[in-house]
């Protein structure tokens, strides 16, 4: 705002419009002079109040002062509001302070006016100087409250900055809560495949230090099978497309697998260790692939929705510890050794148990709340040292013809022949399980093998590379890429659709009809192995003629579609062991053989199902848990279909030329002459099973899934007449424990049928060129024949009455001259049909006789003149085990 005395005259310049020679002291009127404090009042007061007072929208055009003008003087200062038309003298002195130049055109009124007085002038003075006052404190306030709203604007805008930096740093850590939060809650399918193929398989390093890694074992494989042509396993993806679309498709995304913390920390763990050896293979191959299986079809087995598609029974279950009866167990090993010493009548070195050829992991299944246990598959691991993957690329391409392109070829590259060598191992394995299922792996690569019975020469294989093939997969399908998937749906294939044989393992005379035409492999692996040179050769570079060609894998959807309905939930079975399912961190396997004594136990639980030792007569097999009228005794059979055990009365029957037992549940099948008598006397009965096992092992006979320390138990039918006993099998090693029983049972002649089971005789497989194969390395050669006894004695309470009755049954064997020395729970059994009890298991037990002691089996049943053993010391023993088994459970 410009003063109003710049650009224009001033009310002084106006005043002195004399002349300029004119006395300095011109009177203005009567009253007024220029130098008058009047007017150096209104000067002084215009020049100074005017820039604050001054309205220049009001100001009069003229030298009257118009209605409007003066309206806004009274509204500006109230207290000078003229009271009448005339102008007072207060009024002009107003004016001429507000606005001079109002002020000039009431100049004649203002020449009226009387001077001032001193008093008015210091009064004005004090006005002027308060107004200056107020001016400056009205500037300062308004600095002050600018520097104030710039101060409140600054502390805005840095609480916003707060606010944002809170913002964000609450949003972190949400996020990372969110992402604790995702690593340590359960995994959905999708997220765990993933997960252990990126934290715990992905760790797999091969020991680059060659002075670090080992040969491993020696093995024999001289004479082992081999097949007459490896191909290609053409449909393999189309098959594994199918089996993991309908898969995805039926099972729902629930969060019940291990987290990613915990994956996380294994796979930290694993990383520290290189692959130098096949036992460090093995203990990261349980780790980080078959434990992972072995969870997902745990959980797979509770779903009603996925069996109805897979036949996946109670689930599965790695094993690669020996049973007690196998060829390379401790004391069969022994066993033989110690034989064949006393035949050669020197001595012999201490056998090496490491010198057996045997497959180094087996996947197995049991159906339900049955203790019959099958393989699926089995598992071969070669060091990725021993057979690089180039080896593999290289060597399987296109059909081989292994008596062409390795045994009796000379040119054939070495890596050739030990690709073929390794796979024709896995291959003899197969043949001996009876499997249409199995694989190979080096870590690196996996190779899926398969067996068309219909023509068993002819090995099929596919390679599988989990690493090379998930690092160019899709993001969105690097689920199926993965080892544990390739695994997982090779176990679903195995598996088959429910209600059918497709997983069933081929019968013992398929297996023997295809052992007596394969060619036998003459040249052992490790002698392979050793011709190997340490580099690759020169026609294998690193080129992409020599890599792996692209696999699409992914199922055929979209996107993993769930069926709307919910899942039904099928739970686990009461009879299941309370370790059915323990978490993999906390299994356990015994040692293997393999390049080295193994190391840490590895996670992979290798669970074992059922007693270390299980008995003859725990369940029997099926033989009935009731008597005669029970279950369908009009065929002789039970619930399951399986065929009911002959009654102790009706074997004796047989053996002693007796009528039959009119509640046996198999008398119709032996009533076939109509007269009440048995058709056939005991030696025949003991021909035709002869003739009969050396026509079939399968028909007749099968498995009860109770293992002992010595024998195997099975149930034997005489299809011709329908005798259904107990077979006791053995190995070759244990033929003389079985022989020595016999002897006992014959010994215990008069409480056969009463205290003891009837012995019925064995049959010596090998008189009729046959083996049956029980399990890997178990080759049964030798059958015990009794009749079943019962069921072992539960943890039910037993009175006083039953134990008394237990202390006489032991004391009636000491009677005939035995001490039993194995007295305890599962050799006592109850037979359901009497509710007596009676004694098994004589293999440990002593005939207190040495001069009439015969290890010769005889099939004829006789009764020895009794020695009683009731004062031997071991006879004491006998009467302590059954005190102290009852302990704990007697009802007083």
């Amino acid at each position: 705002m410009s003063l109003p005395f710049i650009g224009q005259p001033s009310l002084i310049d106006r005043m002195r419009i004399a002349d300029a020679s004119g006395p300095r002291q011109r009177k203005l009127g009567p009253t007024c002079t220029t130098d008058s404090p009047a007017v150096a009042v209104c000067v002084a007061v215009c020049s100074v109040t005017s820039p604050y007072f001054c309205h220049s929208h009001s100001r009069p055009r003229s030298s009257a002062l118009s209605p409007s003008f003066i309206r806004t003087l009274a509204l500006v200062h109230p207290h000078s509001r003229p009271r009448s038309s005339a102008l007072s003298p207060s009024f002009i002195r107003t004016l001429a302070l507000v606005h001079p130049h109002s002020a000039f055109s009431c100049w004649k009124q203002i020449e009226e006016l009387p001077l001032a007085t001193m008093d008015q002038v210091e009064e004005l003075e004090q006005k002027l100087r308060a107004s200056e006052q107020r001016a400056r404190e009205f500037e300062q306030h308004i600095d002050k409250e600018r520097q104030r709203a710039d101060k409140e604007r600054q502390r805005a805008d840095e609480e916003h900055q707060r606010v944002d930096k809170e913002r964000q740093r609450a949003d972190k850590e949400r996020q990372r809560a969110d992402e604790e939060q995702s690593k340590n809650r359960p995994t959905c399918l999708d997220e765990y495949l993933e997960a252990c193929h990126k934290l715990v398989f992905a760790k797999f390093t091969v020991q680059p230090n060659k002075s670090l890694t080992t040969m491993g074992k020696t093995t024999k494989p001289d004479g082992k099978m081999h097949p007459v042509l490896i191909t290609p396993w053409s449909d393999f993806v189309a098959e594994e497309k199918a089996v993991l679309g309908k898969l995805f498709l039926t099972y729902s995304q629930k969060h019940v697998f291990e987290s990613h913390s915990f994956l996380h920390g294994l796979g930290q763990r694993l990383a520290r260790r290189k692959i130098g050896n096949e036992k460090a293979l093995e203990l990261f191959q349980h780790i980080a692939v078959e434990d992972p299986v072995n969870l997902i079809i745990d959980e797979l087995s509770t779903d009603a929705d996925v069996l109805e598609e897979f036949n996946i029974g109670s689930g599965i279950f790695f094993e690669n510890h020996a049973s007690v009866l196998s060829e390379w167990a401790e004391e069969v090993v022994d066993r033989q050794a110690r034989r064949q010493k006393a035949l050669q009548g020197t001595a012999s070195p201490s056998p090496n148990r490491s010198n057996t050829l045997r497959p180094d992991q087996i996947c197995a299944y049991q159906d339900g709340d049955s203790q019959r246990r099958a393989m699926a598959y089995l598992i071969e691991y070669k060091a990725p040292h021993k057979i690089p993957l180039a080896y593999i690329r290289s060597g399987l391409k296109g059909d081989l013809n292994v008596s062409i392109d390795a045994v009796n070829s000379p040119t054939c590259p070495a890596h050739k022949k030990v690709v073929i060598a390794a796979l024709s191992q896995t291959f003899h394995y197969m043949i001996e399980g009876g499997l249409v299922y199995s694989f190979m792996t080096t870590g690196e690569a996996i190779v899926f093998l398969k067996i068309d019975w219909a023509n068993p020469g002819i090995l099929y294989y596919h390679i599988a590379e989990p690493a090379f093939e998930s690092a160019r997969a899709h993001p969105s399908h690097l689920r199926f890429y993965t080892a544990v998937t390739q695994v997982l749906s090779l176990t679903l294939m195995a598996f088959g659709p429910p209600g059918g044989s497709h997983r069933t393992q081929q019968s013992q005379d398929k297996r023997l009809a295809a052992k007596e035409v394969l060619p036998k492999w003459k040249v052992t692996l490790e002698d392979m192995l050793r011709s190997i040179p340490e580099t690759p050769p020169r026609d294998m570079p690193e080129s992409p003629e020599w890599m792996p060609s692209s696999v699409d894998r992914s199922p055929d959807y979209q996107t993993p579609l769930r069926r709307n309905r919910k899942s039904k939930k099928r739970p686990r079975a009461e009879s299941k062991s309370p370790d059915r399912r323990p978490p993999p961190r906390d299994r356990r396997s015994p040692s293997r053989s393999g390049d080295e004594s193994s190391p840490t136990a590895p996670l992979g639980a290798r669970r074992h199902r059922g007693p270390a030792h299980p008995s003859l007569g725990d369940g029997g097999g099926g033989g009935g848990g009731g008597g005669s009228g029970s279950g369908n005794t009009r065929r002789g059979r039970n619930s399951d279909g399986r065929r009911q055990f002959c009654t102790h009365s009706c074997l004796s029957g047989m053996v002693q030329g007796g009528p039959l037992d009119p509640h046996c549940p198999n008398v119709a099948l032996h009533q076939t002459a109509g007269h009440g008598r048995h058709p056939i006397n005991y030696a025949t009965w003991l021909r035709l099973m002869h003739e009969q096992l050396g026509r079939t092992l399968d028909d007749g006979i099968s498995p009860t899934g109770k293992e002992g320390a010595r024998a195997a138990m099975f149930q034997v039918t005489l299809l011709q007449h329908g005798y259904t006993v107990v077979g006791k099998g053995t190995v070759s090693a244990f033929v003389e424990d079985l022989e020595h029983e016999a002897a006992v049972y014959q010994q215990l002649a008069p409480l056969q049928g009463a205290d003891v089971p009837v012995h019925l005789g064995a049959v010596d497989l090998k008189t009729v060129s046959r083996t049956y194969y029980y399990d890997h390395g178990v080759r049964i050669t030798y059958i015990m024949f009794l009749s079943w006894g019962g069921h072992t004695l539960s943890r039910r309470g037993i009175d006083l009455a039953e134990k008394q009755e237990l202390l006489a049954l032991v004391g009636r064997i000491h009677d005939l001259g035995v001490l039993h020395r194995d007295v305890r729970r599962e050799n006592l059994l109850q037979d359901p049909h009497t509710g007596r009890f009676m004694a098994i298991d004589f293999e440990r037990a002593v005939i207190h006789r040495p001069e009439r002691r015969s290890r010769r089996t005889t099939n004829s049943v006789y009764a020895s003149q009794p020695c009683s053993a009731a004062s031997h010391p071991l006879a004491a023993a006998d009467r302590e085990s059954v005190q102290l088994m009852l302990n704990g459970h007697l009802v007083k």
